[in-house]
């Protein structure tokens, strides 16, 4: 599991290609504290996100918001060129163009929103434009780049179709699989064990392992302690519990290996994670 770095100083903007050769086509999952905003331009992928597996495609956007694990794999011999847009909350969200109201209408599932092939080349457009800006990095890309930020969030309100469905599950095995992911989340305050797991599953522990790892991008042990520390830096942020209260209300029976674990995934002790900035992210 990795984490990206804690904050950035303003909006950025990448493009990639990427193939089934790719070297870290391996499971490269990863969380970090601010939003990305994910598009697909060209080919497809697979995403893993929440339990969900997603197909995107060309024209596909998803928002990833901060502390949420994910991983991409790319599975087709076509290159996939995506471009990816790292913000925070307050670079979007105002009382002028997006609303907070308008933000959590539109995008607060975790779902992909498609863009017409007709405004494709429109967007295409506007995206170029964020990455011109973003590598011309002067003293006026910041607020540049966050009133390009809203008007492209503008241009997929009116543009791009929402997929309120249910996501299309890629095979059965996975299908299995996200279902034993998602009773873990369900369960994270449990004792659940590898061999608990494996025994609901009907497989070894070894052969589920493999499974699991195939499809959520991570080991079991380490699926757990993601969700479970998630649920406690939400605490840490939203209630005045203990660290030790939270730690066992999280499923850790050592309060010392909890903070151990915090601090290497956040990069920051409990406590100091309750008093930084990044416990007050908007989601």
């Amino acid at each position: 599991m990795r984490v990206s770095n804690s904050d950035i100083d303003r909006i950025y903007v990448n493009i990639a290609t990427r193939n089934n050769s790719y070297k870290f086509n391996m499971p490269d999952n990863h969380f970090h504290m601010y939003y990305e905003l994910y598009y697909c331009k060209a080919s497809k992928c697979t995403f893993f996100i929440e339990n969900q597996m997603l197909e995107m495609n060309s024209g596909d956007f998803l928002l990833i918001p901060p502390r949420e694990m994910h991983y991409t794999k790319y599975t087709s011999d076509t290159p996939c060129v995506r471009i990816n847009i790292y913000f925070k909350y307050s670079d979007l969200v105002d009382n002028i163009y997006i609303n907070n109201d308008t933000f959590k209408n539109y995008f607060s599932s975790k779902e992909v929103f498609h863009v017409p092939a007709a405004y494709q080349g429109k967007i295409n457009e506007h995206l170029q434009s964020m990455l011109t800006e973003d590598k011309l990095d002067d003293e006026h890309s910041s607020k540049t780049l966050r009133l390009l930020l809203k008007e492209l969030f503008l241009y997929c309100i009116r543009l791009c179709s929402f997929n309120r469905s249910t996501p299309a599950i890629i095979n059965t095995t996975d299908e299995h699989m996200l279902t034993l992911a998602k009773y873990i989340t369900d369960n994270y305050d449990k004792p659940l064990t590898l061999d608990d797991i494996a025994d609901m599953a009907g497989l070894s522990y070894t052969y589920f392992s493999k499974k699991f790892k195939n499809t959520t991008g991570m080991r079991f042990k380490e699926y757990l302690n993601y969700v479970r520390l998630k649920q406690a830096a939400t605490k840490l942020a939203t209630t005045k519990l203990t660290v030790t209260d939270i730690a066992i209300s999280c499923g850790f029976n050592d309060s010392n290996y909890f903070k151990d674990v915090f601090k290497k995934t956040y990069g920051l002790s409990p406590r100091h994670y309750r008093k930084s900035s990044d416990a007050q992210i908007d989601e």
